[in-house]
């Protein structure tokens, strides 16, 4: 346990070089899966930019930083990445995870994100602003 813990602190330090100075106010990288859990030889880097704002062309670029990081795809022990996956390794805006739940608005994304982010996960960089439901 205690390898595996020293190993997870390691991934999180490249993987906060990585966004240091690239997320804004309204950004936040989400990991999910293992680092969020267990860090494991073998385990991969599932992430989501999290973004709570207005559409900004400036989230895309750095979506496109962070996939390009080889901190974020060829971490230590990492087997695979699940980059260009739709899920993770991509950019995800708050408001509908929040506001569409059930319904015909709701999608299986947004089920797995909402499912994810409650469940296993956790953040770097700049923390999101409190949503008021």
């Amino acid at each position: 346990m205690r390898k595996a813990w020293l190993a997870a602190g390691e991934v999180f330090a490249l993987v906060e070089r990585a966004v240091e100075g690239v997320l804004s106010s309204e950004m936040t990288l989400v990991v999910f899966g293992s680092l969020a859990r267990e860090w494991t030889v073998g385990s991969d880097l599932d992430w989501t930019l999290l973004i709570d704002g207005q559409v900004d062309p400036k989230h895309l670029e750095v979506t496109q930083h962070l996939a390009a990081s080889s901190s974020l795809s060829a971490t230590p022990g990492s087997r695979s990445s699940a980059l260009g996956t739709r899920t993770f390794g991509n950019m995800a805006f708050s408001h509908p995870i929040v506001h569409h739940i059930g319904g015909e608005s709701d999608t299986n994304r947004n089920v797995t994100q909402r499912i994810l982010l409650l469940s296993e996960s956790n953040r770097l960089g700049f923390p999101m602003r409190t949503i008021e439901c």
